[in-house]
């Protein structure tokens, strides 16, 4: 599948989770979230760590965050969302950052 995964480990500490992204320059980033954290932020902190060039630029402006497991199955989040009201609730959910699908 391709994307930027975001795993919970049992290694990384409360209230952080691990950002994967294989597709851009910045390949991994562990983001701490806090009451305030969107999904919007999230996709913020890639966009200023991937933005080295125009095709960065790109990939960055067209991706979605998306929780994943739990009864849910994929949930595309509003970039609003506060991140970790998300995490608490199903704090085993796999995050991924992955194209916006064409409308």
């Amino acid at each position: 599948m391709c994307g930027i995964f975001l795993h919970w480990q049992s290694d990384v500490p409360e209230g952080v989770i691990r950002v994967h992204a294989p597709l851009l320059s910045k390949v991994s980033m562990a983001i701490q979230l806090n009451s305030q954290t969107t999904a919007k932020d999230i996709l913020a902190k890639f966009h200023c760590e991937n933005s080295h060039g125009s095709s960065e630029y790109i990939k960055i402006q067209n991706q979605r965050l998306y929780e994943i497991g739990g009864n849910i199955g994929q949930h595309c989040l509003d970039p609003d969302a506060y991140i970790l009201d998300i995490y608490h609730a199903n704090p085993q959910a796999e995050w991924v950052i992955k194209p916006q699908p064409s409308v």
